[in-house]
């Protein structure tokens, strides 16, 4: 298949959304199943409506917009196009590295990308944490999946982010959350943290002489 990104004719959202997650068009049930297809969708249209990208919009552009806000549906044949060169600016601008549209890393890049994380718990703890960290405002995203995307990357834990998010439905149904006690992040004022103002516990002394902390 000839690569898109050396065509200068417009792709229609699906097919940049696709190319752009797996690097290839995903249509039926593998289109619908993956929500890291449509969470790019999602970005991407909002892009277009702040004039982040050109876009062709046609007649039904007001329509779809209406369904996506407000149903969250996103038509299959929505016939919003762009242009793959401008997909890769606007890749360059999120920090976005795709599976199509952006240039190879280097070899350099790549040798200097630092070691992942250990994460030693299970992957749908991992996926409960960093949501009550994004819903708190301690990592910026703009969903569930987005966060998981982001962050995953850098731990020892699965990076698909469909999966990391199924794993944290599970983990909801299962019970209460374990990260309830995490103050929100606008809650400290700079150059304050969440520790601030503890002093240490005084230590009293048993019949021994051991001082024991109580």
């Amino acid at each position: 298949m000839m690569n898109p990104y050396m065509l200068n004719e417009y792709l229609d959202i699906h097919e940049v959304a696709s190319l752009s997650v797996k690097g290839i068009v995903l249509n039926w049930k593998d289109y619908v199943s993956n929500n890291e297809v449509r969470e790019l969708e999602r970005k991407l249209l909002k892009a277009v409506r702040k004039d982040e990208i050109p876009a062709r919009k046609y007649f039904s552009y007001n329509l779809i917009v209406f369904l996506h806000t407000w149903f969250n549906y996103f038509p299959k044949s929505c016939r919003i196009r762009m242009i793959p060169a401008d997909v890769t600016e606007l890749y360059k601008k999120w920090g976005y590295h795709d599976m199509c549209f952006n240039p190879e890393k280097t070899q350099s890049e790549a040798m200097s990308v630092p070691s992942k994380i250990p994460w030693i718990a299970p992957d749908n703890a991992f996926a409960e944490l960093v949501s009550e960290l994004w819903k708190k405002g301690y990592i910026g995203a703009d969903s569930d999946s987005d966060a998981l995307k982001k962050t995953a990357l850098h731990f020892t834990v699965n990076s698909d982010a469909d999966v990391l998010r199924k794993g944290l439905e599970r983990k909801r149904l299962s019970g209460s959350s374990n990260f309830d006690s995490i103050p929100k992040a606008n809650d400290f004022e700079e150059g304050t943290g969440c520790f601030s103002g503890i002093k240490p516990a005084r230590k009293r002394r048993n019949k021994g002489g051991e001082n024991i902390p109580e």
